[in-house]
């Protein structure tokens, strides 16, 4: 099957509007079903952590890698302050809306697909395409497409040696993935926020749940380690440690919480 052609959709003219949050003023799709969630960004309710995280590491020299870009709220943001951004998505109504929003962002590259380790990928959707939990674990309760994979090499082939500040946010994925994301150590990485999500991880998995939730803990502190001597420890979002996220983010709860994990090398002057 082509991913090309079963990732083809049909909108209706993309209509935008202004939203204003961390600072900066964004045209975003304006659509009933994301109004909830602008009124959450607008008021700096929805992951304030993230744009202080770019905010630090972004300037004119820096090239912003977005990996899950949804439709364009973190790289559209970024394209104001970062010397260029790249943003990856395989979701089919997202990939259209960037693509959309890119006419006025010349140095925005949008990029359709997946970070994978394969050529192609099944993407599921959560609740329809264009929302942000479509994942490639089989954990999805509507269609599913398949759209082509991108190794950590090919999307950094832009970037060369330039400073480079990267965020994955692939719902899940990534604890399939560590190898892959692991060759970032091979470019000049500022730091790297890397959202992780064991209960999605966790409910992709098979066998008895007591297992399913050591998995969950033991690859998220895989993921944590990736980096060790060649960035500073993690910090935690929402967590004293890393330790106390996995005893209480992870092992002892009803439900595991997702996270960002944020590997800076150092802050950038203001």
């Amino acid at each position: 099957m082509n991913p090309d052609n079963c990732c083809k959709t049909f909108m209706k003219p993309l209509k935008t509007i202004d939203v204003t949050y961390a600072g900066r003023t964004v045209a975003l799709p304006d659509e009933s079903r994301y109004a909830k969630f602008y009124s959450k960004l607008s008021v700096g309710t929805w992951e304030p952590g993230t744009f202080e995280v770019l905010g630090r590491n972004l300037d004119k020299e820096t090239i912003y890698v977005d990996m899950g870009s949804w439709i364009g709220v973190t790289p559209l943001w970024a394209a104001h302050i970062a010397k260029s951004v790249v943003a990856v998505e395989p979701d089919p109504i997202c990939i259209e809306i960037l693509n959309h929003q890119s006419a006025s962002y010349p140095n925005l590259v949008v990029v359709h697909g997946a970070l994978a380790s394969s050529e192609n990928v099944e993407l599921n959707s959560v609740n329809g395409f264009g929302n942000s939990a479509s994942s490639v674990l089989g954990i999805g309760t509507g269609e599913s497409v398949v759209v082509k994979g991108h190794r950590i090499d090919e999307i950094m082939k832009s970037v060369g040696q330039a400073p480079v500040f990267v965020k994955i946010d692939i719902e899940g994925y990534e604890y399939d993935l560590s190898k892959e994301i692991e060759k970032l150590r091979k470019y000049n990485l500022r730091g790297l926020q890397l959202a992780v999500q064991p209960q999605l991880f966790e409910k992709s998995l098979r066998g008895n749940c007591f297992a399913r939730r050591w998995q969950a803990v033991a690859g998220t502190r895989k993921i944590a380690c990736l980096f060790r001597e060649f960035l500073p420890e993690p910090k935690v979002i929402g967590y004293r440690s890393l330790l106390s996220y996995l005893v209480f983010g992870i092992l002892f709860t009803f439900k595991p919480k997702g996270t960002d994990l944020v590997f800076e090398r150092e802050v950038l002057p203001q």
